[in-house]
């Protein structure tokens, strides 16, 4: 975090907790600050040479041989700071196609201040601005540590509680306003210029690419990403692994020798079984971490300060096994995150095509609406209206009838995506290097129809050429199919398993147990079910069951909280979680 002003330090005691943690003060000319990371400051700690200083939040990706290049620099700091800084000094017109990957680059020449954003916008940057300029990757921080007198922003709040998400560049504070993705901000004096330096540019109206061509392309990508990632400096690889498509493209292109598969999981069901069969196929070791009823309970508090409150505590997945990466000593945390909006159609406004009268694993478009994804709830009518008109304003300019135009707008930042708590404590707290935003995978994602993307043709297919003989036979648990085999297959292969389901060859979902098939727990038996939550539910302040009622139109006290909409009640929480944070 930057600031014109002299800065109190808050960092969230999660962070500070983490064995690496380490904490770099700052002082650009007029900017004073602080940098919080939990990796190792000799690769990722800020550099500086002849009154030219460089600063990284995330990961900046490169090739073997730009590491090696960068020990060979002049200058004092981290290693990637300092190609960031020499290529910058030498080649700037050439800077922000360098820069590739999740990460932010402050860039400080004693007279201008230059913030580069990351293309996808999973790393948040924020601004508040008046008789103080202050920047920060998380809003609470700020606000805390420079003391700004701020309102809340109740829109946001309103926004949130309906969706499950919120609209860039607002946040829950007035006046301090997320900044733009794929974009290079300055700063000289009371200037302020800004320049968009990417956008995906996807075809439209144009004949599309052969399904061929862009798998190979797309996997040839997943190799390059991954690489970088897993070679030269860095050494141990944490993959968060499950049974689906997305991990498995980390993980055939990663080194066995090297990579541990995590797997968390409720109770052994088809998916634990499914990530082991992965693990053994390829060979590396695998590690499943049980998952105790009260697990993201337990963690409500912590997530909700972490995440700022803007994406439900339910995407906590993985701050409780926190230790455990760093048991594990990993150089590095990837995951398949984001696959499924980038690749699959996810994004989209899209409904099943049925057969018998049940849904099938595949899509087909569907007329536009605000709503995608996660469900939208009503609030009392005036907040609705409010809400309303932030979409309105946020597809202000847009041709909703342009898939392509819709996905941009409501993608990018990724940040502010519904399930972006999970990730954003990763991004704190662990190594985590998000591997999908790397130019090489951005290379072929901008070029992919929307046909492409509406069923995750071209992504399986990738993920098959990916595939090596020893796994090739173990199946996808979301469709009980064999990965890449098109499309009548899949079907073929998921209205087999449900008729293996009905007849009990197959485990089904039940209401009365915690775990589901897949990844995550059955959010209707913890909220039946948790002591913790009830817990937290009745400590829920004065003031913010007051704003809740208000946003809502109704008390969701007067009831108990397992009677509500399970989305609204674990929405509830969070927000209130939150605002009894930042209160107390």
């Amino acid at each position: 975090m930057l600031s014109t002003g002299q800065l109190q330090v808050a960092v969230p005691p999660e962070v500070r907790a983490a064995k690496n943690y380490n904490l770099s003060e700052l002082n650009l000319g007029a900017y004073q600050g602080y940098l919080a990371r939990v990796d190792d400051p000799l690769i990722w700690g800020p550099a500086d040479h002849q009154g030219s200083h460089v600063v990284l939040l995330g990961r900046p990706a490169f090739e073997s041989k730009d590491w090696r290049r960068a020990s060979h620099l002049p200058g004092a700091g981290g290693l990637a700071a300092r190609l960031v800084l020499d290529v910058w000094r030498s080649k700037p017109e050439k800077l922000c196609e360098f820069l590739s990957g999740s990460l932010v680059a402050l860039l400080y020449d004693g007279h201008v201040l230059k913030v580069i954003t990351d293309r996808m916008g999973i790393l948040p940057v924020y601004e508040y601005k008046t008789d103080v300029h202050v920047l920060g990757s998380c809003a609470d921080e700020m606000v805390d540590a420079c003391q700004l007198s701020v309102n809340l922003d109740a829109t946001t709040a309103a926004t949130f509680l309906s969706t499950g998400s919120t609209l860039p560049p607002y946040t829950y504070y007035e006046g301090v306003h997320q900044l733009e993705s794929a974009s290079q901000y300055c700063w000289e004096n009371t200037k302020t210029s800004v320049h968009e330096y990417w956008s995906p540019a996807f075809i439209d109206g144009v004949e599309p690419e052969s399904v061929t061509r862009l798998s190979e392309e797309l996997a040839d990508g997943m190799y390059a990403a991954v690489r970088k990632r897993t070679t030269g400096l860095f050494k141990n690889t944490g993959l968060l692994l499950s049974a689906g498509a997305d991990s498995r493209a980390v993980l055939f292109s990663s080194g066995a020798e090297t990579t541990t598969g995590i797997t968390l999981y409720d109770e052994p069901n088809p998916e634990l079984e499914t990530a082991r069969q992965l693990a053994d196929a390829v060979g590396v070791e695998h590690v499943a971490v049980q998952r105790d009823p009260e697990y993201y309970l337990r963690h409500a508090r912590a997530n909700a300060r972490l995440s700022g409150g803007m994406s439900s505590i339910i995407g906590g997945h993985f701050l409780g096994v926190s230790d455990l990466f760093e048991d594990l000593a990993l150089d590095v945390l990837l995951t398949g995150c984001y696959a499924d909006y980038m690749f699959k159609g996810l994004v989209f406004n899209r409904r099943h095509k049925t057969a018998f009268g049940r849904n099938l694993p595949i899509f087909e478009p569907a007329p536009f609406s605000y709503e995608f994804y996660h469900p939208f709830l009503a609030l009392k009518s005036s907040w609705q209206r409010s809400v309303d008109n932030r979409f309105r304003e946020h597809f202000s300019g847009c041709d909703v009838n342009n898939a392509y135009a819709v996905e941009n707008r409501r993608f990018r930042p990724i940040s502010r995506e519904a399930d972006y708590c999970g990730r954003d404590v990763l991004l704190k707290v662990t190594p985590f290097d998000w591997v999908l935003g790397d130019s090489d995978v951005l290379k072929v994602y901008e070029r992919m129809s929307v046909e492409h993307r509406m069923n995750g043709e071209v992504f399986e297919r990738a993920v098959r050429l990916m595939t090596p003989p020893s796994a090739d036979k173990v199946r996808n648990n979301n469709y009980n199919a064999r990965i890449g085999r098109g499309q009548a297959r899949k079907v073929f292969d998921f209205l087999i398993s449900v008729a293996k389901r009905k007849v009990g060859l197959l485990p089904n979902a039940r209401q009365d147990r915690l775990a589901t098939v897949g990844s995550w727990p059955n959010w209707s038996y913890v909220a039946a079910h948790s002591v913790l939550l009830r817990e937290l539910w009745n400590e829920t302040s004065p003031h913010a069951k007051e704003v809740t009622r208000d946003l809502l139109g109704f008390d969701p006290w007067q009831t108990d909280h397992h009677a509500l909409d399970v989305t609204l009640c674990f929405r509830i929480l969070t927000f209130c979680l939150w605002l009894d944070r930042v209160r107390s």
